[in-house]
């Protein structure tokens, strides 16, 4: 007789488990609250972490953590080590939550932080460093992840009221093509390594710990000094269209996106032929789908058949 175990093991919901290898593929976007009113988003933002407390949890070692090899197990744990006035539902609810924070997270996944309850703001980030717990007396709460703060103030209501939960759906869609578009267009002294032979390391790490998704200035003049403020998809020039005002602005796109190019590490980017100059709106089209960005000959193809 077949166990139930060996039957959700098997082939009982295929179409459930491609999803979840498809899920898990992809880059996650996270909901991280900053206290229960958002009231330690500056300090984290400052900080360039992401931290919980649950105070009720124990905290384990990572002796203890290898033998939970799951969250059922890890659940399982946290209830046998509980204080006794605390109800199973919290304790469920808290190990959940802290289990994603320290196992599902993953470096290079995106993070959403509310700003002061009611204010209607975010800050949008990418993890940058693996779990610990900070031992400095003043740190609190200590369960931390190294996180690097791309914006803040940006316009997102999220009702949720969980501590740690994966976003999905359109709030995910946005907040990924916010991600990619930030780091598309990122310019200034914010730089990354521009190697002897002339091509830019992008996603260099400035500490062997923090892992940073750095753009470089050089490398976007070297995209435009090669192929102009065209657009490549569309044809338009802003210098034509707006005149003065429109002169030089352009959108510059990763034919392959920067966050999953550097998620494996440090890359060579040669940016005469891994850019090229797009206006915004077509910079949009190529990133709306997150899991599979659209490409350039493609969206030609589209704009040609809607005419």
């Amino acid at each position: 007789m077949t166990g139930r175990s060996d039957m959700d093991n098997g082939n009982r919901h295929p179409n459930k488990e491609k999803r979840r290898a498809k899920r898990d593929s992809a880059r996650g976007v996270w909901l991280v609250r900053a206290g229960p009113e958002g009231e330690w988003w500056k300090q984290y933002w400052n900080d360039g972490v992401v931290s919980i407390s649950f105070d009720y949890l124990k905290e384990p070692s990572d002796e203890e953590l290898a033998e939970v090899p799951n969250r059922e197990a890890f659940r399982t744990w946290q209830m046998q080590n509980k204080a006794e006035k605390y109800t199973k539902q919290k304790i469920t609810r808290g190990s959940n939550q802290l289990w994603n924070f320290i196992n599902e997270l993953r470096v290079g996944d995106q993070v959403v932080m509310p700003q002061d309850r009611g204010s209607g703001l975010v800050a949008v980030g990418l993890v940058s460093g693996e779990y610990y717990v900070d031992q400095e007396k003043d740190k609190d709460p200590p369960r931390r992840r190294k996180v690097d703060w791309l914006e803040r103030d940006v316009p997102l209501v999220l009702k949720l009221r969980v501590t740690v939960k994966r976003l999905h759906g359109d709030t995910a869609k946005r907040i990924t093509h916010l991600v990619d578009d930030i780091l598309s267009n990122r310019s200034g002294d914010e730089a990354g390594v521009t190697g002897e032979d002339g091509l830019v390391v992008e996603g260099v790490s400035t500490t062997a710990s923090v892992l940073r998704y750095e753009r470089d200035s050089k490398a976007r003049k070297q995209c435009i000094e090669k192929h102009g403020t065209t657009c490549k998809v569309c044809g338009i020039d802003f210098g034509i269209t707006y005149g003065e005002l429109g002169k030089g602005f352009i959108h510059v796109h990763h034919i392959v996106p920067l966050a999953q190019a550097a998620r494996d590490g440090q890359y060579r980017l040669d940016p005469e032929n891994d850019l090229v100059p797009v206006c915004p709106n077509c910079h949009a089209m190529l990133h709306r789908h997150s899991d599979k960005p659209c490409t350039i000959e493609t969206l030609r193809s589209i704009i040609r058949l809607d005419r």
